[in-house]
């Protein structure tokens, strides 16, 4: 029972090393995406990871901190990108119109075709 306490208190302390990271900027819907996504990469930093390098590491200090960690600042460059290309999306549009796209953008946009064959 006290194994199954301390394990799920690590793995609350990954989600929360996870989500710091971008703690300021990050809305609740990716947040939880974070925590969760957290979990199971640390938890296997924690156990596997840890008996095959042969480490002594009983607080799981690695494991959490350092792959929380990790993961916690891909997901928030992830999460930043999103926002980014959503905002870029609604004020300039990310797609070319349907008839720009059919003449080719060498056509439509410098008035010349890039390639003739």
């Amino acid at each position: 029972m006290l194994c199954g306490m301390l394990r799920g208190a690590s793995m609350v302390m990954a989600g929360l090393v996870c989500i710091t990271s971008g703690s300021g900027f990050v809305q609740p819907v990716p947040t939880f995406v974070s925590v969760a996504a957290a979990g199971m990469p640390c938890y296997l930093a924690c156990t596997t990871l840890k008996s095959k390098l042969g480490c002594d590491d009983s607080p799981d200090v690695f494991g959490i901190h350092a792959v929380g960690g990790t993961l916690g600042a891909l997901l928030g460059d992830v999460f930043a990108t999103l926002v980014i290309l959503k905002v870029f999306g609604v004020a300039i549009g990310l797609r070319e119109s349907r008839e720009t796209e059919v003449n080719g953008l060498d056509l439509s946009e410098h008035g010349e075709e890039g390639y003739i064959l």
